[in-house]
């Protein structure tokens, strides 16, 4: 009778180990394919481009957890489906607009998310819902941080005044993960206000100088916030600009929004202290539409810019840019062969991109000035 007992007790032990084992395998492969794509801050200066080594959203279907086959063997996680993150810049304004200001940048990152910098002004808001939804290729776009660059309307004007006009239904086609924005004044709070009653799940994010995020494929790097400046310098709106490098295989997009003079000074005096955070990049967005007061000539010399990226109408460039205020724009636009004051080309595919004017004849609203194609890491 004891041995009955004592075979009992043994085959009752296997039994429940097996079971812990089979539990905890299962939970262990969850666990391994959880990657969410999220945000992460980092003060690493490593080089690598992707510290992250957790699987995104886009992922998913390559994190496969290793399993051991019959053989003993393990199988390998597949790295080899590539990825894609593109960069647009979009119309942002009308021709019934004064001065046609505006700015609308757009990167679709490899799990189909978006990165957006501001919009355009409010009177290309039903255009901004649908240039964001054909990139995004879904009725629903998901928006992983959309930038406010700073506190002027022909920034912030087309989302907020969608939202005044469809504050019932915009729920059901952007839904906004974080919005990244540095208000300085009762208007930028007032923006921000909005915001959080238009997308109340959204992350309110202010950003800190030298902060590093790392968004799906991209590495961002803050370079300019408005809190590292002068207080007398806050007064001009533009200047509090928020200003951050992005870098997508191995190439750098410098973001700019309308920075001028005072972030530009800053930028190249932290550079010239032996900063880590290099103005050099493959690609500039030219600051407040590259026209009147936009950058330094000494910043543009640091930044060396490949080729430029302009939020502006060949016809406001061509008005303004030859105006004394403008010099540093013009020189730099002469720099890259473009003909300021008789320009009638919108992009030349490789060396500069123009925003257009949306809905005038002849124009593209969306253009594609960078693709990057490569494999997951």
């Amino acid at each position: 009778m004891k041995a009955f007992f004592k075979i009992t007790a043994f085959v009752i032990s296997v039994i429940l180990g097996l079971s812990f084992c089979s539990c905890q395998a299962t939970g262990d492969e969850t666990d391994s394919g959880s990657g969410t794509g999220a945000f992460e801050s980092s003060s690493d200066s490593s080089s690598e481009l992707f510290s992250d080594t957790s699987a995104s959203v886009g992922d998913k279907d390559t994190a496969k957890t290793d399993k051991d086959d019959a053989s003993g063997a393990t199988e390998k996680p597949d790295t080899s489906k590539p990825y894609t993150v593109k960069g647009y810049i979009l119309s942002a304004s009308t021709p019934a607009d004064t001065y046609g200001n505006g700015m609308f940048l757009v990167y679709k990152l490899s799990d189909g998310r978006l990165l957006v910098y501001d919009g355009g002004n409010g009177s290309v808001k039903n255009f901004m819902l649908e240039a964001l939804q054909e990139i995004a290729g879904t009725k629903k776009v998901k928006v992983a941080a959309w930038v406010m660059t700073h506190d002027h309307g022909d920034h912030y004007g087309a989302l907020i005044e969608y939202y005044y006009a469809n504050a019932a239904t915009i729920k059901d086609v952007i839904e906004v993960e974080e919005f990244w924005m540095n208000p300085m004044n009762s208007e930028g709070y007032g923006v921000q206000n909005h915001l959080k009653n238009a997308f109340p799940n959204a992350k309110m994010r202010r950003l800190t100088y030298g902060e590093e995020i790392n968004l799906d494929k991209i590495k961002i790097n803050v370079l300019c916030t408005p809190e590292v400046l002068p207080p007398d310098s806050r007064n001009d709106v533009n200047t509090n600009s928020l200003v951050m490098m992005l870098t997508v295989g191995g190439k750098k997009i410098l973001m700019t929004g309308d920075a001028n003079e005072p972030a530009w000074d800053f930028m190249v005096g932290q550079q010239s202290k032996g900063s880590k955070y290099s103005l050099k990049c493959d690609y500039l967005q030219v600051p407040h539409h590259g026209v009147q007061a936009a950058g330094t000539a000494e910043g543009y010399a640091a930044a060396a810019a490949k080729a430029l990226v302009i939020p502006s109408t060949i016809d406001l460039a061509n008005k303004l840019t030859t105006s004394s205020n403008a010099k540093p724009s013009y020189d730099l636009y002469k720099s890259h062969g473009i003909n300021i004051g008789n320009l009638n080309t919108e992009t030349n595919n490789s060396t500069y991109w123009f925003a257009g004017c949306y809905g005038k004849s002849g124009t593209t609203d969306i253009k594609c000035f960078f693709t990057y194609n490569g494999k997951t890491v």
